[in-house]
């Protein structure tokens, strides 16, 4: 049984009981008139067709289909996952960039459909320099190997889940590397190398002790090609957040935005966390 169909046919039982209890007080107080209704087989008919009417329109405004859920895993750590746009957040946003920390769009390097795309894009367009001498200082001091033989592109090549923070305003953007490049210039991602770079990434902001809302994409569904579905990849963060990071303060919270919510189910990843299920 799928846990949307379980989660509906948990709500019609609700609706169920809690009809047939209101209608057993109501028949007790009214017994006389209660009687003739019952005695009519075309009104109990219709009574038994409304109730489950009732309960079925009941069960399906319950089972809609979530665009938000929240799990507290203590006073001082609160995780969302929810539809939204991490470029109309303040606060700390993660954004994934590729092991290089390009900035370079288009020619093959940065996808302009990438989040790190559409941040250089919307900050930064045609002001490359200035982004790089935001970055260029962050990196100093960061471990990295050079690979000269790369035809475009910096040559710089930096650990996956190195991170630095680029504050603009009242945003701290935080750059995480999330991607190998190829030899092509095709960004990947290998499945082993996941859990290492969300591990670093998490350290990286509780260093930061600030004390703001902390913003990430779902990340990994990207152009990573890491080979897995939103749903399954998402099932994979709570669980290691549940697992390994629940005990850490971060005040604001952390909230997973989801340009686009149809690609997972929200309604399963409550019920699979609520019941403590694995995922």
């Amino acid at each position: 049984m799928t846990p949307t169909l379980k989660n509906f046919l948990q709500q019609f039982t609700i609706a169920l009981a809690a009809i047939s209890s209101a209608v057993t007080c109501i028949a007790f107080l009214f017994q006389n008139e209660a009687n003739e209704i019952l005695n009519s087989a075309p009104r109990k008919s219709i009574i038994l067709v409304t109730i489950v009417i009732l309960c079925w329109i009941y069960s399906c405004y319950m089972n809609q289909r979530k665009t938000k859920v929240s799990f507290n895993f203590n006073p001082q750590f609160k995780l969302t996952v929810e539809k939204g746009d991490i470029f109309e957040k303040k606060g700390i946003v993660v954004i994934p960039v590729n092991e290089y920390f390009d900035t370079h769009v288009g020619d093959g390097i940065i996808s302009p459909n990438s989040v790190h795309g559409k941040w250089i894009n919307k900050y930064f367009s045609g002001n490359i320099r200035q982004l790089d001498n935001l970055i260029s200082p962050k990196l100093l001091g960061k471990s990295h190997k050079l690979k000269t033989s790369r035809k475009s592109g910096k040559i710089q090549r930096y650990k996956l889940g190195t991170c630095i923070d680029i504050p603009i305003g009242d945003i701290t953007f935080v750059l995480m590397a999330l991607t190998h490049f190829d030899s092509e210039n095709h960004a990947f991602l290998k499945r082993a190398d996941f859990a290492l770079v969300f591990d670093k990434l998490i350290n990286h902001l509780k260093s930061l002790q600030i004390e703001k809302p902390i913003y990430m994409p779902l990340i990994g569904t990207g152009l990573s090609r890491l080979g897995r579905s939103p749903q399954r990849i998402l099932n994979f963060l709570v669980d290691a957040i549940d697992f390994k990071y629940s005990e850490l303060t971060f005040p604001q919270g952390i909230h997973i935005e989801i340009y686009d919510i149809n690609t997972v189910n929200l309604n399963d990843l409550k019920t699979y966390v609520e019941n403590e299920l694995t995922i």
